[in-house]
């Protein structure tokens, strides 16, 4: 097996052609030999791409505490004890973390994870946050969130991470929109709620004031007279006396006996 080897930060690339059988140590012992000294395990740069004639791409970053392989495949961690959950993580996930590895496999961390963790992880210091702002990163989540959207419908240059961020706020907002607009649809053809009981101006009279058939107020408004000792308020007229048809309707009480008209 052949191994491209370069440091990160240098331009020198070293050839390795290893036993595909080798174990780990075999591996530290011949990378340690044909590096510069002064070079930190942390700090090497694996490259298996299919110009060495191998099936595929792949970046290892090699450390004190084993091999981390990504490939097209994902993150594979390679440790020397199995057992040790806590050694699954390489030093330069350590302190620094995404910082301290090789921007090509930094990018390749970045492209594994979703909107929200992309986003997270920008916030993080200036460093990533120019890192987790690249087009190559958002473009496969709005094509993939938005199959419908075109990049350049909007007739103005926007990066994708900021065009997914409208794109996100459009579509909550159209949601919102939808939600009310089904609630009103609901309560439109929804029937009036009933309390009970008549109407506030359709209340009867109070029992045993039924008012004098004097016409106006009283027939129209019965319900507006007053009780007793009060004045009545449906049209300001007193409560007729003397029975249905009493003197208040004008003139004196005739005389008694019998009288007949002329």
């Amino acid at each position: 097996m052949r191994l491209r080897v370069r440091p990160v930060g240098s331009k020198s690339i070293t050839r390795l052609d290893v036993e595909p059988q080798c174990t780990l140590e075999q591996l530290q012992r011949t990378v340690a030999a044909a590096v510069a000294p002064q070079t930190s395990p942390s700090d090497l740069f694996f490259s298996l791409n299919k110009q060495d004639k191998l099936q595929g791409t792949a970046a290892t970053t090699l450390s004190a505490l084993g091999l981390a392989t990504l490939s097209d495949s994902g993150l594979h961690l390679c440790t020397q004890d199995p057992t040790d959950r806590a050694a699954l993580l390489p030093t330069a996930f350590g302190p620094g973390g995404l910082i301290k590895l090789h921007y090509q496999l930094r990018d390749r961390c970045l492209q594994l994870l979703e909107p929200r963790d992309l986003a997270s992880v920008s916030c993080v210091c200036a460093e990533l946050h120019l890192a987790a702002a690249s087009n190559a990163l958002w473009e496969p989540h709005i094509a993939a969130t938005f199959p419908d959207h075109q990049m350049d419908s909007d007739g103005h240059h926007m990066s994708a991470k900021s065009m997914y961020g409208q794109l996100v706020v459009r579509k909550r907002q159209f949601e919102a929109e939808r939600r009310e607009a089904m609630r009103r649809a609901r309560a439109a053809h929804r029937p009036w709620p009933h309390h009970g009981g008549a109407s506030p101006l359709l209340q009867p009279p109070l029992p045993g004031f039924v008012p004098g058939i004097v016409g106006r107020d009283y027939d129209r408004l019965p319900f507006l007279t007053g009780g007793p000792g009060m004045a009545p308020m449906g049209g300001g007229l007193m409560r007729p006396a003397g029975g249905m048809f009493g003197t208040s309707l004008g003139g004196a009480r005739r005389a008694a006996g019998n009288w007949r008209l002329h």
